[in-house]
């Protein structure tokens, strides 16, 4: 069936997914406005150096002290990043460009300053701290501090999800990006802006990690339709057959859980059974039932849904009429069942007709990848053994000690000369561990072998624990190795001959065995 197709069956997005998503959307929304946040508060505004001081107590109007305080470019615009050392008092005058052009003025850069054009952006870090002109690479040093931290958090953050769960670290997340952000906005240093945007960068990428990506265990979902109590037995087995080998193909290692309307009734009680089993069933078991157990038994499963003391409201997940009964059941690994905080039927939910939603709640435990340990190159010191290379090595190691006989008195100067000379001469091995040739194939084999948990005793009865199992094969291969072959009868009509052999002397038996003795050498 198709995944789209099965999640209808389930009922599609519920209440309980759609909040889910919402809130684990929201701070997701707010990365886009971090990412394009250096487009808007580092803007650009038109800018030019501030006019002299002592022109702002003269009656002169704005665009007069410009004209005297700052040049402008080949565009006609006032120039950014220079002015003039002292005002031109000549540019008030007519014809004042002609001369203007004849001799050299000196320039200054901005010393007082810079005037903005509010006009469009009234603050950016920009007007704030006078990034432009000489310190106009620090603006996008901002934005490189910011990607930094991002990087730094997807390292950080990813590694500690696996040992302290994801809900943690995405509150951490959450806090620390409300905390930086915050105090992004009320920075008052250029220093204090790009420290907290490192931490919103980090808080970022502890968000998304933890929101979307996958945990690196994975587990197997099966689930299945058994065949109803009407049905032969031939089906039954053969579903129960098809099952296991489903099972079979499933690494042990790997988590599994089953999900199954196996149309049987497990019973309430669990006597002789409480290793895969609870107390808090439904009604008596049938026959069915049995199957479930016996298959729990077979795979070192647990019926989930018998272990957790509900009312019988949430424990009937088949509702018709007057018949209450429980046939939908949740199956995983024994090893598992520390993972499983609840299980119970959501009363007035229906996934089919008459059949009610069966919900469990898992823990997951990732387990953290152990680190590889570094690979140790060591020098091929057993070429020695070989004359041309044993001629070469003292050759080079006589040219490192400065041609001397006598080894000098520093050992640890001398020692570290002979693995160097020993590294470039002999040269040093990969310090990869040789693979055995057969290792591939011990490999392969042990996959074909499908393993066996279970036997059956002598009356078809299913045994589980490993001291009967043992037994059993016990008493089969005493009845194999014990058993006697029947006898040939006799032909009829063939008379048996009895006629006394006479005894063998001793002597003539001791001449008889030299007699064998000598044929043989």
């Amino acid at each position: 069936m198709p995944f789209a197709d099965l999640l209808e069956q389930v009922g599609s997005m519920g209440r309980f997914q759609l909040i889910h998503v919402t809130l684990l959307s929201i701070p997701i929304l707010v990365m886009a406005s971090h990412n394009l946040l250096q487009n808007f508060v580092a803007a650009v505004p038109p800018h030019h150096c501030t006019v002299h001081t002592n022109l702002s107590a003269s009656t002169m109007g704005p665009a007069e002290m410009l004209l005297v305080s700052v040049p402008m470019d080949e565009q006609g615009k006032l120039e950014r990043c220079r002015r003039y050392v002292h005002p031109q008092w000549n540019l008030l005058s007519k014809n004042s460009s002609e001369d203007l052009e004849k001799k050299e003025i000196e320039m200054e850069g901005c010393v007082d300053g810079w005037s903005y054009n509010r006009t469009d952006m009234s603050a950016t870090i920009i007007t704030e701290w006078d990034l432009v002109c000489d310190s106009k690479s620090l603006k996008q040093m901002g934005q490189t501090i910011y990607m930094g931290g991002v990087l730094l958090g997807a390292l950080v953050f990813g590694g500690l999800s696996d040992k302290f769960g994801r809900r943690m670290l995405l509150m951490i997340s959450n806090l620390l990006l409300a905390v930086a952000g915050t105090c992004t906005a009320f920075a008052s240093s250029f220093s204090l802006f790009c420290l907290f945007r490192f931490f919103c960068g980090m808080a970022l990428s502890g968000i998304v990690l933890n929101s979307f990506s996958l945990s690196e265990d994975t587990h197997t979902h099966t689930f299945g339709y058994a065949p109803q109590v009407g049905c032969e037995l031939e089906e039954k087995e053969r579903f129960w057959n098809e099952l296991d080998e489903v099972m079979e193909s499933i690494p042990t290692s790997k988590r599994v859980v089953i999900g199954a309307d196996f149309n049987g009734h497990v019973g309430e009680g669990n006597t002789s059974d409480e290793e895969v089993m609870g107390k808090f069933g439904v009604k008596e078991r049938n026959l069915e039932g049995q199957m479930v157990v016996d298959f729990a038994k077979r795979m070192d499963m647990a019926v989930v849904n018998t272990y957790f003391q509900k009312r019988e409201e949430h424990r009937v997940t088949y509702k018709s009429g007057g018949r209450r009964t429980q046939v939908d059941y949740i199956l995983c690994r024994r090893g598992n069942l520390k993972e499983i905080s609840d299980c119970k039927v959501v009363v007035g939910e229906s996934v089919a007709r008459q059949h009610r939603m069966v919900v469990c709640r898992m823990t997951l435990m990732v387990c953290k990848k152990k680190k590889r340990s570094e690979i140790e190159k060591k020098t091929k010191w057993w070429k020695l053994k070989k004359e041309e290379c044993c001629a070469e090595f003292r050759q080079k190691l006589r040219q490192a000690l400065g041609g001397q006989v006598v080894l000098p008195d520093d050992w640890e100067t001398t020692a570290e000369v002979i693995r160097e000379t020993g590294r470039k001469v002999l040269g040093v091995s990969s310090g990869r561990r040789k693979e055995d040739k057969e290792t591939w194939q011990r490999d392969r084999d042990g996959k074909d072998v499908q393993q066996v948990r279970v036997i059956k005793d002598r009356d078809g009865r299913v045994l589980t624990s490993e001291e009967s199992v043992q037994r059993r094969w016990k008493e089969y291969f005493e009845e194999l190795m014990n058993e006697e072959n029947e006898r040939e009868k006799r032909v009829e009509g063939v008379n048996s001959v009895e006629q006394k052999v006479d005894k063998i002397r001793s002597q003539e038996g001791f001449e008889e065995d030299e007699k064998w003795k000598g044929s043989w050498s």
